[in-house]
């Protein structure tokens, strides 16, 4: 449903590439999300997203955004699009490791406005025995949420956690999950 309020949801993509062309490489990419009523009319809302691409040879130019990007109203609101990680001149920087987990308490206010406030995490890297949870970035925000016809559009304000001079105003279109 678009106003899902209770149940979950758990999927993932398994993509091979290779069979003689230029790259060889496994990607898998799991999600779960999780929907729980609170009291009568809020909802609290969680997504778990933990990707990997095996066998990636990092020389390779990724031009076609195979690896796994963060930021944006869809995964960390606190930056911009793809720009979680990025180099000195603002390119992104896609890893082959993503770990990610996005929380949110949902409180309509009437049919057709609600607020959100939510916690975003995550972490990219290369290297998957050097990462700890310690890593993770985070960052912190509150939204309004307006039911269209067409499904829900958003406005979220949010700011990262170790850097909250840096401030972001997200709209989305479609429903965070």
């Amino acid at each position: 449903p678009i106003f899902t309020r209770e149940g979950y949801l758990a999927s993932s993509i398994l993509k091979f590439a290779g069979f003689g062309g230029e790259r060889d490489y496994l990607k898998i990419d799991f999600n779960f999300q999780f929907y729980k009523m609170i009291k009568s009319k809020s909802v609290l809302a969680t997504r778990m997203k933990i990707g990997s691409l095996i066998g990636w040879n990092n020389n390779d130019i990724d031009y076609s955004y195979e690896k796994f990007y963060l930021g944006g109203s869809t995964s960390m609101r606190g930056w911009d699009v793809l720009r979680f990680e990025q180099t000195n001149s603002n390119e992104p920087v896609g890893k082959v490791n993503r770990f990610m987990i996005n929380v949110e308490y949902r409180y309509p206010i009437n049919k057709l406005f609600g607020i959100t406030i939510f916690s975003d995490g995550g972490i990219l890297s290369d290297d998957i025995s050097s990462t700890k949870l310690g890593l993770i970035k985070w960052n912190n925000g509150i939204g309004i949420a307006i039911q269209t016809p067409l499904g829900p559009a958003r406005i979220d304000y949010a700011f990262q956690t170790k850097n909250p001079e840096i401030w972001k105003i997200q709209l989305g279109v479609q429903n965070l999950f």
